[in-house]
């Protein structure tokens, strides 16, 4: 009988524990605060002739999806940033000497937000799905394509067909390209 009450009394111990156990996880996850992570945009001058040099293809694309994840960081040992993967169908390339045909790209944007962290890269706009963009990219050894000097070579185009949405990125394509400039026109300097 002793042993019967024993058993009772322990298995209503162990789920004591357990409803305490899940009771301070469930708290710690409620009330664990939200992390905001900004990374500053420090630009380097760079005029369309550098762009260029360090491009392998450009094309003017419209995002098709989006998957925001977490990665060991390239440039802050430790850390973990949160990238954001754009797939784009690639309405036409504007720049190309190496050919490329394919006409589904995806890539890599620093930002985003994973559960309750969002990292932010500073006066930087995300893909949207549905928006079209620049993007001058650079080709590398296994064949992918990865965003060349992110803080020039990413412009979204806004309803009338020009470079830029926000003040910082007007203000890089102007630097870069000289004025403001729409698609056609900087398709045509392309061509130069």
């Amino acid at each position: 009988m002793r042993t019967n009450t024993a058993r009772k009394a322990t298995m209503a111990t162990f789920a004591v524990l357990a409803v305490v156990a899940a009771s301070v996880g469930l708290y710690a996850s409620l009330t664990t605060e939200p992390k905001t992570t900004i990374v500053n945009n420090s630009l380097m001058v760079a005029t369309k002739v550098d762009l260029l040099k360090e491009t392998d293809v450009a094309f003017i694309g419209t995002v098709t999806t989006t998957e925001t994840r977490k990665a060991v960081s390239s440039t802050r040992p430790g850390e973990e940033d949160i990238l954001t993967r754009a797939a784009f169908n690639v309405d036409r390339f504007i720049f190309n000497p190496h050919h490329t045909t394919n006409r589904e790209i995806s890539l890599d944007f620093l930002g985003g937000t994973v559960g309750k962290d969002t990292l932010m890269v500073e006066g930087q706009e995300l893909p949207i799905v549905g928006e079209r963009m620049v993007i001058f990219t650079k080709l590398q050894d296994d064949g992918s394509l990865k965003i060349q000097m992110p803080s020039h070579g990413v412009y979204h185009i806004d309803e009338n067909g020009r470079l830029g949405v926000g003040e910082m990125e007007k203000s890089v394509a102007q630097m870069i390209f000289g004025k403001d400039v729409s698609v056609d026109q900087l398709e045509a300097m392309l061509a130069e």
